[in-house]
C-alpha cells in the first residue's frame, strides 16, 4: 500500500492518499509519521482518500486489527474525526464493517463516504460547529 501524506494551511485537517492493496503494516507506519508529522496535535481530523486502495482481501479478523492497532495509538491520534473516501460498494461495505467492529475500541469519530465533497463537508461542517460559527 502507497500513502501521501499532506497538510494544507487552508484547511483544519490532515489528508492522506491510500493507494493499492490496503495493508495493516503499511497503515501502521503511515500512522507513525502521520503522529510525529510536523504541527500535528492529538484530536486533529484526518481525511482519508482511498479511492485507489483496495479492501476486498480484508478478514474480520484483519479489520479487528485495525481496531486494535488505532487504539494502540488513541492517546496520540485524539478525539478528532476520520472520514473515509472509498470509491467502490465492495470497499464501502467493508469499510462500514470496520465501522460497526470497532465502535467502543477508538475514541475518534469515523465516518465512509463514497465523494470526496461530501467527506469535506462533513469535516468542515464539524469544524463549523466546534468552532461556535
Amino acid at each position: 500500500m502507497d500513502y501521501k501524506i499532506a497538510k494544507h494551511t487552508d484547511r483544519p485537517y490532515y489528508q492522506i492518499e491510500i493507494s493499492g492493496r490496503f495493508d495493516v503494516p503499511d497503515l501502521e507506519n503511515c500512522y507513525m509519521e502521520i503522529i510525529n508529522y510536523p504541527g500535528w496535535a492529538p484530536g486533529m481530523d484526518i481525511l482519508w482518500d482511498a479511492r485507489e486502495c483496495t479492501f476486498e482481501h480484508l478478514t474480520n479478523d484483519d479489520l479487528s486489527s485495525i481496531g486494535d492497532m488505532t487504539a494502540k495509538y488513541q492517546e496520540l491520534r485524539g478525539k478528532g474525526l476520520a472520514a473515509w473516501v472509498v470509491q467502490r460498494d465492495v470497499d464501502f461495505g467493508i469499510s462500514r464493517m470496520f465501522e460497526m467492529l470497532t465502535e467502543g475500541k477508538v475514541i475518534f469519530n469515523f465516518k465512509v463516504f463514497k465523494t470526496m465533497d461530501a467527506a469535506k463537508n462533513f469535516l468542515s461542517d464539524f469544524n463549523r460547529e466546534k468552532a461556535g460559527r
